[in-house]
């Protein structure tokens, strides 16, 4: 709704209020790779992408989940607990 008084009647002054609906169900983030879109296995040091064989490391609780910095990683699921 626009404002009762204003200083400049050419610029009203207006209000708008837009509530965040109290009842949202909060889900777990889930990390896709950035070239394929599949699914990523998570390990102790990087995520795996076994569609790209592509491992993206994580480095200090933060994925880097970028295409440049994807490792080709052939033989890396071979070495993590599925």
């Amino acid at each position: 709704r626009l404002f009762d008084y204003t200083i400049n009647p050419l610029n009203p002054t207006g209000l708008l209020i837009i509530e965040k609906d109290p009842v949202v169900e909060h889900k777990t983030p889930v990390f896709v790779c950035p070239t394929t879109k599949g699914k990523l296995i998570k390990s102790s040091g990087a995520f795996y992408s076994p569609d790209s064989l592509t491992a993206y490391p994580i480095i200090n609780e933060i994925p880097c989940l970028l295409p440049d910095n994807g490792i080709f990683a052939s033989a890396y699921e071979a070495t993590i607990d599925i």
